[in-house]
């Protein structure tokens, strides 16, 4: 039954993104087009070229914020609304919903993230940007090679950090749709304001993290040969990571948690 419903909710989803990643490469390559063809001194062409790349960047963050709210409305609308009395009478248990809305949603999110860099790279290909990406490269295999372990600690880390974080900011949406499901009206500026008033919490947490990490890292400040700065600076960033990885953690695991919670013991269909 679980594969089904990951079935379904690929299907339901995927007839969305597959729209807008159409929309969102033919814009790009219509800017493709704009930027390889010269027309010198041609106002009307100027102008269209203009056009396009207004509507490229605002496709470029279109394509995330569109994710997000599609993220967030298929779950309200298959376990909060109407759909909801079909969805729980089903032989599945409400953390399988959860996870599988989650899992889809973390895949979408995936997708829209590497469209959106394969678009930067179809437009930008063929116009001398290739040896500035082949000078980051090499900057960064220096770095790697000159600090070796703690380099690649560095990027497990932080690469961690944007898988968990993913998750972690899919489960915030869901834990605030459920607090703003408790209130009989008004409930989506019930769920937006439950949103930012969790996001003020976290934001005063995670400046208390800062303030203690950059208390651990004093002898920072005395240290005179920029080797022993730079492996400092490393030292650091790998410790605030691994504290904002193991808050990220805390926190995807109790979003996960109080939403089960509530949607087994205070659940309101609309």
């Amino acid at each position: 039954m679980l594969g089904k419903l990951f079935k379904h909710e690929f299907k339901a989803t995927g007839r969305h993104f597959i729209i807008i990643y159409s929309v969102f490469f033919l814009i790009t390559l219509f800017n493709k087009l704009f930027l390889e063809i010269s027309v010198p001194s041609n106002r009307f062409f100027s102008y269209f070229q203009n056009i396009f790349m207004i509507f490229y960047v605002i496709m470029c963050a279109a394509i995330f914020i569109i994710t997000s709210v599609l993220v967030v409305y298929r779950f309200y609308k298959n376990l909060m609304c109407d759909e909801g009395y079909l969805m729980f009478t089903l032989p599945v248990t409400i953390e399988e919903h959860i996870i599988v809305k989650m899992i889809t949603s973390f895949v979408w999110m995936v997708l829209s993230t590497i469209t959106f860099f394969i678009s930067i790279l179809i437009l930008v290909s063929g116009h001398g940007f290739e040896d500035t990406f082949s000078q980051i490269f090499d900057l960064i295999r220096e770095v790697s090679t000159y600090f070796q372990s703690q380099f690649t600690v560095f990027v497990l880390i932080y690469l961690c950090i944007l898988i968990v974080g993913t998750f972690y900011n899919i489960l915030q949406y869901y834990f605030a749709l459920s607090i703003g499901q408790l209130v009989g009206k008004h409930r989506i500026l019930a769920s937006i304001g439950a949103y930012f008033a969790i996001n003020f919490v976290i934001q005063n947490i995670i400046g208390f993290l800062f303030i203690f990490t950059n208390a651990l890292n004093l002898e920072s400040y005395y240290l005179i040969d920029e080797s022993e700065i730079t492996e400092n600076i490393f030292e650091y960033l790998n410790t605030f990571g691994l504290i904002a990885l193991a808050l990220n953690i805390a926190l995807a695991v109790f979003f996960f948690f109080a939403t089960k919670i509530i949607l087994t013991k205070k659940l309101n269909l609309d």
